[in-house]
Parts: C-alpha cells; sequence; structure tokens
C-alpha cells in the first residue's frame, strides 16, 4: 500500500512529458504485442486467400486456353481441308478412288502441298499429326513433323473415329493414350467427299506443358481421372507423374478443378484441373513474419526513444509558441486574452480560439471585398468567373442549359466625362439596383468594370433569356436621378446559352462579348451568339469560297491505290482518294472539306468533278492495254439527288467507258440515313451496270436486312478489323463470319488495310476476294501510279504469290 502511494505521489509530481512518455510506452507495449498475434493471423489469411483467388482466376484462364485450343482443331481442319491446295494435290494423286487394301502409308516430315506453311499452321492450331484418308477410310498419307512415331490405332483409324470427330473437337483414347482428334471432308461441294483430312494430337504432358509456356504463370495443368482423384496427365511429369494420388499431395498443393472436358461423345472422360505450389507461399509467410517482428521492435525501440525526445522538444516548444501568439496578436492590433489558469497546453489552446475567432472576423472581411464590387458590392468578375464554372459543371452533370447576359451601358462616357465620375458612380448604383429589381433571387449579376454587367440564369431557357434581356433594357431606358440631373442611357445585352454556345466558362465569356458587341453594332439592344461572328466562322467562310475557286480551276488532286486480286495476285482496279492542299491553310483533311461541301451545296459539283477525272484517268489505263477498274466513293448527299444516275451515265459515255469499269462506294451510316433514296439510286446505277460496295462495313449499327434488299455487289470490310486480325482473335473471328456471310449472299469481299504479310496469308485461307492496303502499294498521285503499275511485278508480295502458284501447278 506503502508502494502504491509512493507511485501515485510521483506521478502526480513528474512533470508532463514524463507523464506521456510512460504511458506512451505502456500503452505501446501492450499494442505492439497484441498486434503480433493479429498481424500473424491476418497476414495468414490473406496470404490464403490471395492465393486462392489467383489460383482461381489463373485456372479460368488456363480452362479458356484449353478449351480454345480443342475448339480451334475443328476449325482447323475444316479450314484446311477447304484449301484449293488440298483439291488440287488429290487431283494429282494417283490412289484416290484406289481399292487396294495394302497401299502403304506415305509419311511426311515436312509440311506436305496439302498443308499450309508451319507459320500460317501455327497461328490456327498446332496438330502433332494430319492425315489423308481416302474415301475407304484408308489412311493414305501422314505427316508426322517433329513427334514421334504415330499410334497404330491412329494409322489404322476406323469408320466410327471417324465418323465421330466430323464437326467435333473428338477425345478419345488411342492405345491408352487420350488423344484430341478432329478431321473434315475433302468434298468441294461433292455429295461423295474426296477424302477426309484429320488432325490428331496426344493430351499429353508436352500438349498440357505447351498450354504453360503460352501462359507463363507457375502453376502446373494436369488431366484428372473421371472420380477427381488420381492425375491422369500434367505438365510437369517429373514433378507430378501420372497416375499421382491427389490425396498425397498434402498442402503442397492448391488444386483448382474445372470438371470434366467436354470434348465428343466418347466414354473417355477426364477433369482439367490447375495445381498451384503453395510451399512458396509458406515459405514467404514465414520470412515475412520474422523480418517484421525484428522490424517492429526495432521500430517500438525507436519511437520510444524519439518520442521522449519529441516531447521534451515539444514542451519547451509549447512555451515558446504560446509567447509567439501573443506576439503575432499584438502585431495584428488584436486584442490579447490574459489569465484563465490551467498548465501550458490549456492555455495555448485559449489563446488559439482568442486569436481563430478574430481572424476569421477579418478575414471574411476581407474575402468579400475580393470577390465583390467596392462600389455597387455586387459580385465582380472573379466570384461570377467561379459561379460560371460550377454552373457548367452542374449544367454537364445534370444536362441542365442556363444563360450568361453581357452588358454595355451605352452614352456613359459622356455622362461621366461631362459631369464628373461622382456622378458617373452614383449612377452605377442605381443601375446596380434596377438590374437587381428584375432578377430572381438564384440570379447573379455582377460589375466586370467600368460600366459592364453581366447576368448568370441557371436552369433559363433560352426563350427566357430573351424575355429577361428586354426587361433589363426597358428598365435601363427609364430616366435616372442623380442629384438634381436627369439622365438617360441605353444598354446592349449579348446573350449565349449553355450548351448551345459553349461547354466552359472561357468559351461562354469570350462570345457572349461577341454578341453583346453585336448588338452595340446593331444598335438592336439585345443579340444572340452568332457563330458567324466568330473569327473561326470567318476561316469556314474562306474555306467554303476556296473550295468554290478550287474545283472550277481544277486545283484539287486525284490519289489512286491499288486493290489486288487474291487468287492471281494481279491488280484489279484502283480505288480514287480526293485530296486538296490548301496554300493558306495547307492540306485539308477529306472530311473536313467534303463535310463543308455537304454543307454549302458543292458535294454534287465536287462529286462530278471527281468521277469525271476518275473516269477519265480509267479511260487511259484502258487505251494503255491495263485492264483496270476504279472506284468512287460517294456520300449521302449524292445518293439523295435523284439525278446523280443520269449524271454518272452521261459521264461513262462522255468517256465511252463500259460502266462495269465502275464501281462506287456507299458507307453503312450512308445507306441507313436515308434508306430508300439510297435504294432508288442504287437500283438505277445497277441497271446501268455500275456496281456497288459497302464501304467500311462493321463498323456501323445498321440491320444487315439491307445485304439482300439492295443491289450490292461486294463488301469492303473495315481497316479496323483486319489490321489487327493476325494479333485479336475476336477481330479474326469478325473477318471470317463476313467472308462467309457474303459469300453465302453472293456477295464479293474486299479487305481494307492489309499492313503484314501474314494478313494477306490468313485471308486467303478464309477465302477473301480481294485486298487494298499499305503493305500491297500506297495512294499514290496519277502520273505516279501510272508509274508504278509498270513496275508492280516487283512488289514482294506480288512476286511470291506468282512464285508459289507456279510450283503449286493449275
Amino acid at each position: 500500500m506503502a508502494f502504491l502511494t509512493r507511485v501515485w505521489t510521483f506521478w502526480r509530481r513528474a512533470p508532463l512529458a514524463l507523464q506521456a512518455l510512460i504511458l506512451t510506452a505502456t500503452l505501446g507495449l501492450l499494442v505492439w504485442t497484441a498486434s503480433g498475434y493479429l498481424y500473424a493471423h491476418d497476414l495468414t489469411r490473406v496470404f490464403e486467400r490471395r492465393l486462392g483467388d489467383q489460383a482461381m482466376a489463373q485456372s479460368r484462364r488456363d480452362w479458356a486456353v484449353f478449351d480454345r485450343r480443342l475448339r480451334t482443331y475443328h476449325q482447323a481442319a475444316v479450314l484446311f481441308a477447304d484449301r484449293e491446295a488440298v483439291h488440287d494435290y488429290l487431283a494429282s494423286t494417283s490412289w484416290q478412288g484406289a481399292l487396294a487394301p495394302a497401299a502403304p502409308v506415305l509419311y511426311h516430315d515436312l509440311p506436305p502441298p496439302w498443308l499450309p506453311s508451319p507459320a500460317v499452321m501455327g497461328a490456327v492450331a498446332r496438330p502433332e499429326y494430319a492425315m489423308l484418308v481416302d474415301q475407304h477410310g484408308r489412311v493414305r498419307e501422314l505427316y508426322v513433323g517433329r513427334a514421334a512415331a504415330p499410334p497404330p490405332a491412329l494409322v489404322a483409324i476406323d469408320q466410327r473415329l471417324l465418323r465421330l470427330s466430323q464437326g467435333q473437337t473428338y477425345l478419345t483414347s488411342l492405345d491408352g493414350q487420350p488423344y484430341l482428334v478432329s478431321s473434315a471432308p475433302v468434298d468441294q461441294g461433292r455429295a461423295v467427299p474426296e477424302a477426309f483430312l484429320v488432325l490428331a494430337s496426344p493430351l499429353d504432358g508436352s500438349f498440357l506443358r505447351n498450354l504453360e509456356e503460352n501462359e507463363p504463370s507457375g502453376d502446373i495443368l494436369a488431366l484428372l481421372s473421371p472420380d477427381g482423384r488420381r492425375i491422369l496427365v500434367s505438365g510437369r511429369p517429373a514433378t507430378l507423374p501420372s497416375n499421382t494420388l491427389v490425396s498425397g499431395l498434402g498442402n503442397r498443393y492448391l488444386l483448382v478443378d474445372q470438371g470434366p472436358i467436354h470434348a465428343g461423345a466418347s466414354g473417355l472422360t477426364a477433369h482439367f484441373a490447375t495445381l498451384y505450389s503453395t510451399t512458396e507461399t509458406r515459405r514467404l509467410i514465414g520470412r515475412v513474419m520474422a523480418h517484421e517482428r525484428g522490424q517492429r521492435l526495432l521500430t517500438a525501440l525507436a519511437f520510444v526513444v524519439a518520442f521522449g525526445l519529441l516531447l521534451l522538444w515539444t514542451t519547451y516548444r509549447i512555451r515558446f509558441m504560446s509567447l509567439r501568439v501573443g506576439e503575432f496578436s499584438r502585431r495584428l492590433g488584436l486584442s490579447q486574452l490574459s489569465g484563465g489558469g490551467g498548465d501550458e497546453l490549456q492555455g495555448l489552446e485559449r489563446k488559439f480560439q482568442h486569436l481563430m475567432e478574430q481572424v476569421v472576423h477579418e478575414t471574411s472581411s476581407l474575402e468579400h471585398q475580393t470577390l465583390h464590387d467596392a462600389l455597387t458590392n455586387l459580385p465582380n468578375r472573379i466570384l461570377l468567373y467561379d459561379r460560371l464554372e460550377h454552373a457548367v459543371l452542374s449544367g454537364q452533370r445534370d444536362k441542365r442549359p442556363f444563360g450568361l447576359l453581357m452588358m454595355d451601358l451605352d452614352r456613359f462616357k459622356e455622362i461621366n466625362d461631362t459631369l464628373g465620375h461622382h456622378i458617373g458612380d452614383q449612377m452605377l448604383k442605381q443601375v446596380a439596383q434596377r438590374l437587381l429589381g428584375v432578377l430572381r433571387t438564384t440570379d447573379t449579376v455582377a460589375r466586370l468594370g467600368g460600366d459592364e454587367f453581366a447576368v448568370l440564369l441557371p436552369a433559363a431557357a433560352q426563350d427566357h433569356s430573351m424575355q429577361l434581356a428586354r426587361k433589363i433594357a426597358d428598365a435601363i431606358d427609364q430616366p435616372f436621378s442623380v442629384e438634381g440631373h436627369n439622365l438617360s442611357v441605353g444598354i446592349s445585352i449579348g446573350i449565349v446559352h449553355f450548351p448551345v454556345h459553349g461547354n466552359d466558362a472561357n468559351t461562354l465569356l469570350q462570345r457572349a462579348d461577341i454578341a453583346m458587341y453585336m448588338a452595340k453594332r446593331l444598335d438592336s439592344g439585345f443579340a444572340i451568339y452568332d457563330p458567324g461572328q466568330d473569327q473561326h466562322s470567318v476561316e469556314r467562310i474562306a474555306l467554303m469560297s476556296d473550295l468554290r475557286e478550287s474545283i472550277q480551276k481544277g486545283e484539287l488532286e486525284l490519289y489512286f491505290q491499288p486493290e489486288f486480286c487474291m487468287k492471281t495476285g494481279r491488280v484489279l482496279r484502283a480505288e480514287a482518294l480526293l485530296r486538296w492542299s490548301h496554300p493558306r491553310f495547307g492540306q485539308i483533311p477529306p472530311d473536313d472539306f467534303i463535310h463543308i461541301a455537304e454543307q454549302t451545296g458543292l458535294i454534287k459539283p465536287l462529286t462530278v468533278w471527281v468521277l469525271d477525272n476518275a473516269l477519265r484517268q480509267c479511260t487511259r489505263w484502258v487505251q494503255e492495254g491495263m485492264d483496270l477498274d476504279v472506284a468512287v466513293n460517294l456520300s449521302v448527299r449524292n445518293l439523295q439527288d435523284p439525278k446523280m444516275a443520269d449524271v454518272i451515265d452521261q459521264l461513262l459515255r462522255k468517256w465511252q467507258l463500259p460502266p462495269r469499269r465502275l464501281i462506287v462506294e456507299v458507307t453503312e451510316s450512308a445507306i441507313m440515313s436515308d434508306p430508300g433514296n439510297v435504294r432508288e439510286n442504287l437500283l438505277r446505277l445497277n441497271a446501268i451496270g455500275v456496281r456497288s460496295c459497302v464501304d467500311d462495313f462493321g463498323t456501323g449499327y445498321s440491320s444487315l436486312a439491307y445485304l439482300k434488299q439492295l443491289p450490292l455487289n461486294e463488301i469492303k470490310i473495315d481497316k479496323s478489323f483486319v489490321m489487327e486480325m493476325v494479333r485479336n482473335d475476336n477481330d479474326a473471328v469478325i473477318v471470317r463470319a463476313t467472308i462467309d456471310l457474303a459469300h453465302n449472299l453472293g456477295l464479293g469481299v474486299v479487305a481494307e488495310g492489309v499492313e503484314l504479310r501474314e494478313v494477306w496469308e490468313v485471308l486467303e485461307i478464309l477465302g477473301c476476294d480481294v485486298a487494298q492496303g499499305n503493305y500491297l502499294g500506297i495512294p499514290l498521285p496519277a502520273a505516279d501510279f501510272i508509274g508504278w503499275l509498270s513496275v508492280a511485278k516487283l512488289n514482294p508480295l506480288v512476286s511470291n504469290l506468282i512464285r508459289a502458284r507456279a510450283r503449286s501447278g493449275p
């Protein structure tokens, strides 16, 4: 008891810094001990949860890659079997239709002619074995590549397996080994197939390891027995050999079972699973905890020492700060606070509270002076701009319009110069009062300086802004009585509206000022902003005038880009592309001046100029012995013109050019903007013999119904899909589906944007008809294009195509 009494006495007499240090050290020790246990528990739980989430997400990705690889086998079999090279090869073989049962199987170590190149084949699928099977189910030729000898059951493939593997990727067991098998008939539209092309790969560790290499993540892919208790195959057989029991893995691996593999309808069932090693995770947790405990102990000791020093320094600073607060108050001329008792902290707190109250009072007064006009007490330009920015943000968020009025007094300068600034100031005060009397409480009226005012009208329609402008003009028109003087002034008001006239504060203020000076010039009282008053519109008007002159003087220029036939490698035609190099504004983008032409009615003479020059150039090609057609783009305005078909017919007659030499290209958006007129014009052009093509196909939101309703000959796939198809599976699927759709409807297909050789090769496999892109040929002026045509045979892709076809034969 006596000990506790002595401790309490010591505690009461101890300095504030020492008391805080003892309390902090005691509390810190308790917190450190408790937090150690909590941290260890939470860290383990977080690691385990993150490991589980990571393993689940990775397993789903692994399953997606595995499933996609299974599906590509059937797609590859169909694509490879449908190649023209397969039919040509079969026609040259001696075994087709043979009945000799002992015909030897021809083995290939390198890809035979009936298979694509390794690069193209690897981009679609990677089969270990590929076979040609004759009409009677006998294997005639077998490609093994770098794989081991095929199992006998594969070489002696039976009719049942051949039938089940058609139309799907079929999972089966060959000589005790899981295999993927997919076949496709080589029929070329015949009722009885000429042969069957079969792709097969063992579903073994090598297969799974290839998938792991494509998706490197440190996990192990495996196939489990139907009951999920035993590993059939793993991507790392040295670590997890076949027939390993899942129960024997313990906690060394986290296993995520994605369920049975659905491939075919055989009795062979296996589960796909991902095994994620937990050894590294447990080791990492142990290292983190050991390292963290040492760090926390050192941190706690350092904290206690630093806190003790900080308390000593803080005690000194509190005393010093209390003196500085008093000195600061004296310098500002603020009242002093004396007395009150308590310790240093309580005294400092009272002084700060007193100082804060006085500073807030003084600051509010200064802020009001900063944001308000000293003469009229109205908001000034700074406050108006701030509220205008808030109104813009609110309007963008809530889709709510508002108005802005800019005002300037007329004849005020004469009053100021004649009667003096004192009378002018009094008059400005009365103007401010009249404006406040007209406006709503939610409106903001501000004085911008001199005799300029502005009004912000939140949530106001344009009609309301005009009505308010009339009320303001009527109020200001009434005479002012200032110290015995009867004075009259007018007012000019510029009106802008959000978002019609601008989407930001600076633009609205600038255009309101333009409208105000227009009202002053016209002496109309008020005026709404007109884009024609803007310098940008002046340049636009200049472009309109210059475009008309350029059309009349023939200052525009046509460029031509070649389009190649994918079957022969020959240049079929050239697309005419319009260019305008302005002497003042430089190269004008076609979209800009074509838009101007559509708005000003110049689109018809511009289109006639393009058609006339394109047909003239095509005639020259034909006369020089070049079998080339020309493609020209038509806008929606052209297709709405009922006389456009007659104009094209007259130009064809003028140049004595067969109508089939001309292809008109129309975008999806143009078709859907006015389907009726577009269909009528395309029907008339079709009757003449002019061909038509849908440009930029796939970028719009139109219905596919127009493909069968309109007299179309081709569709041109947008380059955004073609350029990325070798790197993006989704784009490749879109291109393949578009080609199939067009061919089923009897339409040709043009692929725009061929920038790589690989794109050409894949397009050729998919059966595309025509290709266009900078890899094949860039747009050139007419003279340069003719020169390019004379050496087009030096184009690397065309030369390679010619040599490849010469080797493959007819």
